[in-house]
């Protein structure tokens, strides 16, 4: 058990550093200096990496974070924002950077406010560190280490890295009174702008084995080969995680990518980490390994991961526990490579529905809300496996389209939203859900009368194709399948095509970065869609 024993300190370490700042959030932290909310300015969309360092490791605690959805904000005056990359749960923070005017460097204040505590009158700050994690040459001080943070920007990739030296290669979130005490250490830290990556992925579908199903199943994988082949991301390998990268690294040139511990996500409330682990099912001794092999074959360019008795698995361990806990486990697994399916989606299953009437409470005190439930089988109608991606969700209300905003629903992420991204979960404000089930809320004052209509859509190089819609009768409670209502927009004449920049300004064509495409069809509808280049 030694295994599982290493993994179980390495664990309960990293999490008993992450309680001790744990927030308090009675008090308004812009109060301190906090920045809580970006100004106004041009949203660009990176993905970060990072070695995440804990300080109470037992000597090893690297966990790794891989292709993390970050925003830069560039706003006026050359001032650009970036959430702190580390504590991201805990810390809601965000930095602030000076852009050079020749935009090659980014240059951020050393020791920003990035948390205050309360509770203990405490603020921690984002500072450049040494290589055991202190801002500064004296524990007890709060001298900081001289210089500001200064992140290099390559022209030609647009790849943001911070320079470091000898004396401070990591950055660190500290005590601002004691530098010496470290929360959290961040090394080897990368932005990548997204459509640097995205543009490069190649579809996959795997089939593999769920040993707590005890079922065959199959889900849709992105995969990303980057660093000229050395290193291999998938998003979508842990099923219960499909939005989360995992890293593979070929060590030997031999074809054999070796998975380590990566972080999977993390608990929203208790910030413990879910992580990638191989689970050797041992009739004699089961125990955790701390990596385990994919091989990838270039004659077919499949990627396998076929073993006896170890499998492929997810876990975490609680906060003050020692026990591992395992999330999911899957073996035999098979990844080959395929092509985004043309086909329209299956249409939805109606699982419960509670009205208006009370039973479930809204995150607004004395209000109440509904709840609709409702099933989505993330295949085509031919049984192709679709990329939830690519899937979104479109609710129609008394047979209207129905549009969620943040006039009605104060905590939504945008100003408005209508089809909804599969993958988007904003915990029960509108949304919420786990694999293919789906609860969707509605305001008491807004709630539907009548009937609640589910559409399915899979975008595929800007072509919709629509499922057949699911509609439920509230006073009845029984459901049907209408098939005909919405069509695939591939079949429909486009009259217009038009592209605009994400402060409405017209252009020719896509840009380099985020633009909005609108499209403007003969029957007289429009899809706005959201493109990145």
């Amino acid at each position: 058990m030694k295994h599982l024993l290493f993994i179980v300190t390495l664990m309960v370490a990293f999490l008993g550093n992450a309680q001790l700042c744990k927030a308090d959030t009675s008090e308004d932290p812009t109060k301190q200096g906090v920045i809580t909310t970006p100004p106004a300015g041009e949203e660009r969309h990176y993905y970060l990496d990072l070695l995440n360092y804990d300080p109470y490791d037992n000597g090893w605690s690297y966990l790794s974070e891989n292709h993390v959805d970050m925003t830069l904000v560039f706003a006026a005056n050359n001032e650009v924002y970036m959430r702190c990359p580390l504590g991201r749960y805990l810390f809601p923070a965000w930095i602030k950077g000076t852009l050079s005017a020749d935009g090659k460097t980014l240059t951020v204040k050393n020791g920003q406010t990035v948390y205050h505590a309360p509770n203990h009158d405490v603020d921690y700050i984002f500072v450049k560190s040494d290589t055991e994690g202190k801002g500064g040459e004296n524990k007890g001080s709060s001298d900081l280490y001289d210089g500001d943070i200064v992140f290099n920007i390559d022209q030609a990739t647009g790849v943001i890295t911070p320079v470091t030296t000898k004396e401070c290669p990591d950055v660190a979130i500290v005590n601002k009174m004691d530098v010496g005490e470290m929360f959290q250490q961040g090394r080897y830290v990368k932005y990548t702008p997204v459509e640097t990556i995205d543009k490069n992925v190649t579809f996959y579908k795997m089939s593999y084995y769920d040993v707590n199903a005890l079922q065959q199943k199959e889900a849709s994988v992105k995969v990303s080969v980057e660093d000229g082949g050395s290193t291999v991301y998938f998003k979508g390998l842990y099923p219960k995680y499909p939005q989360s990268w995992v890293k593979a690294e070929n060590l030997n040139g031999d074809g054999i990518y070796w998975v380590a511990i990566n972080v999977l996500d993390y608990d929203k409330y208790s910030d413990y980490p879910y992580f990638t682990l191989c689970y050797d099912m041992q009739p004699e001794e089961s125990k955790a390994l701390l990596s385990f092999p994919i091989k990838y074959n270039e004659a077919d360019g499949t990627y396998t991961f076929h073993h006896d008795t170890q499998t492929m698995a997810a876990g975490f361990i609680q906060s003050g526990q020692n026990e591992l806990t395992t999330l999911g486990i899957y073996k035999n697994i098979t990844l080959t490579p395929t092509t985004q399916s043309k086909a329209r989606p299956v249409a939805p299953k109606v699982y419960t529905y509670n009205g208006a009437d009370g039973v479930v409470p809204c995150y607004v005190p004395g209000e109440k809300e509904s709840e609709f439930k409702f099933l989505v089988d993330k295949k085509d109608t031919e049984g192709n496996v679709l990329n939830e991606d690519n899937l979104r969700i479109r609710i129609y209300t008394d047979d209207k389209q129905y549009t969620f905003t943040r006039a009605e629903y104060p905590k939504l992420k945008e100003e408005s939203i209508t089809d909804i991204p599969f993958s988007y979960n904003d915990n029960n404000h509108i949304v919420t859900g786990s694999e293919g089930k789906r609860y969707i809320y509605f305001k008491t004052a807004s709630a539907p009368k009548s009937t609640i209509g589910v559409e399915v859509v899979y975008i595929v190089d800007g072509e919709e194709f629509v499922s057949d819609r699911l509609v439920y009768d509230i006073a009845t409670g029984k459901d049907t399948v209408v098939t005909g209502i919405s069509a695939t927009k591939g079949n429909l004449q486009i009259k217009a095509i038009e592209y605009y920049d994400l402060s409405g300004r017209r252009m020719p064509n896509a840009e380099k970065g985020v633009s909005i495409k609108l499209t403007r069809y003969a029957d007289g509808s429009v899809k706005a869609m959201k493109m990145v280049k």
